[in-house]
């Protein structure tokens, strides 16, 4: 699969956690979140081409 392992992210979790669970910004990171249902219709649609 694509994309960074949970591992990756640990360290931004704890420092969360110590700061009373305030949310972490991922700027920087390149993180891009994905329609997965786009995905598979572009995958229908090729299959049927």
């Amino acid at each position: 699969s694509k994309g960074l392992p949970l591992e990756s992210f640990q360290r931004l979790l704890e420092e969360a956690w110590m700061r009373g669970m305030k949310p972490v910004r991922l700027l920087g990171l390149g993180v891009r979140f994905v329609d997965t249902r786009q995905q598979e219709l572009a995958l229908q649609l090729d299959f049927f081409d």
